[in-house]
């Protein structure tokens, strides 16, 4: 039998569904960009912040990259979760799908997952830029919530953003690993998480509904 088009992978539905992932900002290296995330309805959660262009020289000079450098890259706000003993089968679909609302802004969806380049590096970072078929036009960093605790427009402005494996680029240290990287490692899957660093600073807001994977329909092919 064919396995069915779509497998949910993460829901974002319950406080312990927002509580495994973890809020990362630029402000460890001197950087002032900020972010939340909470729950915006009964089956969403709102990732939200603002993110800032600036820096503390002096804290900069102070923090070092683990290579050494001086830390000097800000600017970028990101979620991520751990999905290691997740008993996912994904090698019979075509991608991820991410039903979101996101505002206009250039959010990235990253994978990581264990290395099969070499031994000197633990994992593989995977990126892809979502690009939904339906942009939602800029929108306040929150939404009125109802008195059921859904947000009024709940289920308006949502799409599900289809991102296959292959729209994924192997990054390292931020630089491109070639044009014909190896396929992702599949069954070893560590993190997966989102992204912003679109050099825009200002006010953002996304809200996520569900991760699952997807299969191609055969007359999409």
């Amino acid at each position: 039998a064919m396995p069915p088009t779509h497998l949910p992978l993460l829901s974002f539905a319950s406080q312990a569904d927002l509580d495994r992932w973890t809020l990362l900002t630029d402000a460890g290296i001197g950087g002032f960009s900020e972010s939340r995330m909470e729950r915006s309805s009964a089956s969403s959660a709102l990732w939200a912040g603002r993110l800032a262009l600036e820096s503390d020289p002096l804290r900069q000079s102070q923090l070092k990259s683990d290579q050494g450098r001086e830390a000097s890259k800000v600017g970028f706000c990101a979620i991520r979760t751990a999905v290691s003993n997740e008993a996912w089968s994904l090698h019979d679909y075509h991608g991820l799908c991410v039903r979101m609302r996101p505002d206009a802004r250039r959010y990235i969806i990253n994978v990581r997952a264990d290395s099969v380049l070499s031994e000197n590096r633990m994992d593989d970072l995977y990126q892809a830029q979502i690009v939904p078929a339906l942009m939602v036009q800029e929108r306040p960093p929150s939404s009125p919530i109802g008195s059921d605790g859904d947000s009024v427009d709940d289920a308006a402005d949502f799409v599900n953003v289809r991102i296959p494996w292959g729209a994924f680029t192997l990054t390292w240290r931020g630089n491109v690993q070639g044009t014909r990287p190896p396929p992702m490692n599949l069954d070893k899957i560590t993190h997966l998480g989102f992204l912003l660093a679109d050099e825009s600073p200002g006010a953002f807001a996304c809200d996520f509904a569900a991760i699952s994977a997807f299969r191609y329909e055969e007359d999409e092919f």
